[in-house]
């Protein structure tokens, strides 16, 4: 049993770093069966199918990712927003790949398990939690989209190599909306 879950974290990890390094669409079984180097039996005894290893680790992915960005629980709405932002440009910047496939995906929502909030739907959370708290001056959905397409766009540009993540990157660019 112990080596069962050994092999299993193995496969997970393994598949994790190819997307991680190539993209969510080089993950083929037979490149992790070779980087893993075992049988193709012994990953389909781990997940029945392509898609079951790849619920498996959006779901972890994205689990470790809120569990990291929620650890900021005492600051305010818009704190937490800046913050929120600052770690998701910041993991864009150190894992493009897997940022990709955990945000920019538009199957991420089906992929992941029911219940299972995913980093746009926390996003969206967060934003509305801001302007909640905030005395708004314009359009509350003008401004939302607004705050929406900034976080896109410096990410888009942080993940495509045309703009350098900083750590007041977020705090520069939305502290002054909200």
């Amino acid at each position: 049993m112990k080596y069962s879950k050994s092999q299993r974290k193995r496969i997970l990890n393994t598949a994790i770093s190819i997307i991680e390094k190539d993209g969510i669409d080089k993950l083929t079984i037979r490149e992790l069966v070779k980087k893993t180097n075992v049988g193709t039996q012994s990953v389909y005894k781990h997940f029945p199918n392509k898609d079951e290893l790849i619920k498996t680790i959006a779901s972890k992915l994205t689990t470790n990712y809120l569990d990291e960005v929620n650890k900021s629980a005492s600051l305010n709405p818009k704190e937490k927003l800046i913050h929120s932002t600052s770690f998701f440009l910041k993991k864009t910047s150190e894992h493009p790949h897997l940022m990709d496939f955990l945000f920019f995906n538009p199957k991420i929502e089906n992929i992941l398990p029911e219940n299972t909030v995913n980093i746009p739907t926390h996003f969206i959370g967060r934003i509305n939690s801001a302007l909640n708290a905030t005395q708004v001056k314009e359009d509350r959905q003008e401004l939302f989209l607004r705050i929406w397409a900034i976080i896109h766009g410096l990410a888009m540009m942080i993940k495509n190599g045309l703009l350098e993540y900083t750590p007041a990157l977020a705090q520069n660019r939305l502290a002054p909306m909200i």
